[in-house]
């Protein structure tokens, strides 16, 4: 199964938002992942509700460079 990479300069900054929440770092993670996808979904829902034009602008959409920011392709 494929494992992301954490870039580098926000390993610190989860340790320390794990540590003050008082949970592993992992649970952490987890926890943020399943917030922001939520949220994510939660928005895709209601652009397609409303037939909201931006969903289709594709000047609203990442492009692949900003998608694959801090992925690394070899791992």
């Amino acid at each position: 199964m494929y494992s992301p990479r954490i870039r580098e300069p926000l390993i610190p900054r989860v340790y320390r938002a794990a540590k003050e929440s008082g949970i592993p770092m992992t649970a952490w993670v987890n926890r943020a992942i399943e917030e922001a996808l939520q949220e994510h979904e939660r928005g895709s829902e209601s652009q397609v509700a409303d037939g909201d034009a931006l969903a289709e602008d594709p000047t609203t959409k990442p492009s692949g460079k900003e998608l694959n920011d801090g992925i690394s392709q070899t791992d």
